[in-house]
């Protein structure tokens, strides 16, 4: 077989890749299945939506996987399925894994790396599954003249899952967790990744209100994102993605669909949005990281604290009022059930306003009208958001 060219990989892509409909996986958060499943909708070409624990499966056209990095606020990566089969023992795994056509996926790319997750099956060895499927891999492309090193942090990853004896098969197009966005370099000592942030806010219907505030603010994920939602910015603006180093990556049609995603014009009515904190060093580093997403005229960050300053006033007559706040977790960082009921006495002067605030108990807010919306694990924590409007 003589070796595979670029002009024969491209006629196999355009055939196989390009102008098919494929499977892929968005994962979230445990918890943020139903927020996601909302943003996977809006995807254009999607069909076969289906609900999974911690994520979205669905079908689409092959730029699916740029719209769904680029534009979904919630999920943590994107998987491209790429096969699925049973493997009962190593040679099992060898011989299904040869079989697929690794030249669409591996190119003429160097060197691939490997995630496995393995449980109720046979094959429990991360390592070994990872040599095995390597070695499949490398047994398929040496007839194309082509080859792969197995590398940890090569740019391509190839992620196995063996569940039950049934091993499947994706592509990472992700690369780094899509919580960073790339404009978060200053961090406060808990804080919530962006991805979480947009799931609470969604789910709260952040862009709809008039006036949001965060009282303990931090390092400002929950304001910076909740302006971004409301001038629907692409989550993915500022970042580059793993399917830029696929041989089916076609850098001008990922080029005009992105400037179309940041051409989109914000709605006339946005949000006023209000930070606290009582750190000036903390308060410091959300101003630089809402400079950074290009947010930062539309936030007001102001040195205070919550349990003190009246923040009854900043609601004008029928404003549409939300306040979310991450307060500090008692296991974390000390503060304990007392910080909740002080939170709970500062937050009854604001009547009619819709309140959201994350915490470990729901409990801990009993003096006020609640109801819990999500629940997740932040920081390894199990979190819930409790929300309710003040009467």
């Amino acid at each position: 077989m003589p070796p595979l060219t670029p002009r024969a990989l491209e006629r196999r892509l355009k055939r196989y890749v390009w102008g098919e409909t494929h499977d892929f996986l968005a994962v979230c958060a445990p918890g943020l299945e139903a927020v996601l499943l909302g943003e996977v909708r809006g995807l254009p070409g999607v069909t076969d939506l289906v609900r999974v624990r911690g994520g979205v499966s669905f079908r689409g056209p092959f730029e699916s996987l740029y719209h769904a990095n680029l534009e979904l606020a919630t999920a943590h990566r994107v998987l491209w399925r790429i096969g699925a089969f049973l493997a009962q023992s190593y040679p099992m795994l060898f011989n299904k894994a040869r079989r697929l056509p690794w030249e669409r996926f591996v190119g003429f790319q160097q060197e691939v790396a490997y995630h496995v997750a393995a449980r109720a099956s046979r094959l429990r060895h991360g390592p070994k599954i990872a040599a095995t499927l390597h070695s499949a891999l490398s047994d398929a492309l040496a007839p194309l003249g082509l080859g792969a090193a197995h590398v940890e942090a090569a740019p391509l990853t190839v992620h196995a899952r063996l569940f039950r004896d049934r091993c499947t098969l994706s592509l990472d197009t992700s690369g780094e967790h899509l919580h960073r966005r790339g404009y978060r370099t200053h961090v406060g000592e808990a804080p919530l990744r962006e991805t979480l942030a947009a799931g609470i806010l969604l789910a709260l219907g952040a862009p709809a209100f008039d006036l949001i505030v965060d009282p303990m603010c931090g390092s400002g994920t929950l304001l910076i994102e909740a302006e971004r939602l409301a001038r629907r910015r692409p989550p993915g603006e500022f970042r580059r993605f793993a399917f830029e180093h696929f041989p089916s990556f076609r850098p001008p049609r990922y080029a005009r669909l992105r400037e179309k995603a940041l051409s989109t014009p914000a709605p006339e009515r946005l949000p006023r949005l209000y930070g606290f904190d009582r750190d000036a060093r903390v308060l410091e580093a959300a101003t630089h990281n809402a400079r950074a997403a290009g947010v930062a005229g539309a936030i007001t960050f102001t040195q205070a604290d919550a349990l003190t300053h009246p923040l009854a006033p900043l609601r004008a007559p029928h404003e549409r009022a939300l306040l979310v706040c991450n307060p500090p977790y008692g296991h974390r960082l000390g503060e304990g059930r007392a910080l909740y009921r002080r939170l709970a006495t500062a937050l009854k002067p604001l009547s009619g306003w819709r309140v959201a605030i994350l915490m470990p108990e729901p409990a801990w807010l009993a003096e006020l009208p609640r109801a819990p919306a999500l629940r997740f694990q932040n920081g390894g924590l199990d979190v819930v958001l409790v929300t309710g409007k003040l009467p």
